[in-house]
């Protein structure tokens, strides 16, 4: 019998970011996880970005998350001896006035100090990018890419024994007098991290999930001439191979992993709208679901009936920029009994009846 001081089930953005923490604090760790490929987690763009939405509000905790995501993955590099955390800095265009006239009030009111470059570059961008109504260069972004970590982490945990390929059915959870059992492993503790698939888990049915594919396209892009992210309705970054990621879609139903050719559409007549003299051929079309909980932020906690069960799942589309931090709040309330900050706790956010 394998005794773990904690099963992890799941090994998206937050299964594997918690693994690696509590690894940090001397803690055993086995983790579970079906290997799809395509997940939130894998398929996302992986960008840490602080001004978000058409009403340019500053993404939440933006400051404290993106110092703990930077420090993180930095370290997890240095043990992974691979590199996949890039600083990158950000154009964002305006789409509309309504947005330029919010940026420069809340720029104005000193929201984004620190955040954009100062000063801006002159031009703003080079021919052929679409820039009507102007926008903004962020230099305080960076990207992750997401599978690469995932995979050389999940090499590490299976050198040390500490990684299972299996189907987990929580149904299949045993709680016994020392902690749960699964199969030939008994744990301490066992954490969900089972992002799109934690919605309506027999042992949290009672917390609200809203969650939402996304798509994205993988391009060969002719002649583009900016290697910053580009953001006008949709992203657009290059990455280590040559190609160029762009995206992204929402879409409530139907919740699977099948490309659309809607979205395609969608997503194309975008790019086009900001690169009107560009071509480009499509290599890949790739869809996920996102995890994401009513308030869209994470939810973390202990079960209130079953102590040696936790949650940590509604990282949404900012995984790659909230999963270190979540993880450390996590580790310190499993650990040493530190109460989690009310906007991710599960206790104060969804009491159950």
């Amino acid at each position: 019998m394998h005794a773990p001081d904690f099963l992890i089930i799941g090994q998206g953005l937050a299964g594997t970011s918690l693994a690696w923490e509590l690894l940090a604090r001397g803690r055993s760790v086995h983790l579970v996880d079906r290997n799809e490929p395509m997940t939130a987690s894998r398929v996302t763009a992986g960008l840490l970005n602080p001004i978000i939405g058409r009403n340019m509000n500053l993404s939440w905790r933006f400051r404290e998350t993106f110092e703990a995501a930077q420090a993180f993955y930095r370290q997890r590099e240095d043990a992974l001896g691979c590199r996949f955390f890039h600083h990158r800095k950000l154009v964002r265009l305006f789409k509309d006035t309504r947005e330029r006239d919010t940026f420069v009030r809340k720029r104005d009111e000193g929201l984004y100090e620190g955040l954009i470059s100062d000063p801006q570059p002159d031009p703003l961008v080079p021919p052929g990018i679409a820039n009507d109504l102007g926008g903004f260069e962020i230099s305080h972004c960076g990207s992750i890419e997401t599978k690469a970590y995932l995979d050389a982490s999940r090499r590490h945990f299976g050198l040390l024994g500490a990684f299972t390929e299996a189907d987990c059915d929580t149904g299949e959870l045993d709680l016994v007098s020392d902690g749960v059992r699964w199969r030939d492993i008994q744990a301490g503790q066992a954490v969900l991290c089972r992002g799109f698939r934690g919605s309506g888990d027999v042992w949290f049915p009672w917390i609200p999930f809203r969650c939402a594919k996304g798509e994205i396209l993988e391009i060969r892009l002719e002649n583009h001439p900016d290697d910053r992210i580009l953001n006008r309705g949709n992203w657009l970054f290059p990455t280590r191979d040559g190609r160029w990621r762009t995206g992204t879609t929402y879409a409530w139903e139907p919740l699977d992993t099948v490309p659309s050719e809607e979205a395609r559409q969608v997503i194309e007549q975008r790019l086009h709208s900001l690169l009107p003299e560009a071509s480009w051929t499509v290599d890949a079309h790739h869809a996920a679901v996102r995890p994401i909980v009513h308030g869209r932020k994470p939810v973390l906690g202990r079960h209130p009936d079953h102590p040696a069960l936790a949650i940590f799942n509604g990282l949404g589309s900012k995984g790659a920029l909230h999963a270190p931090w979540c993880a450390r709040q996590l580790a310190d309330h499993l650990l040493d009994g530190c109460p989690l900050e009310p906007e991710v706790d599960l206790a104060q956010r969804f009491p159950r009846d």
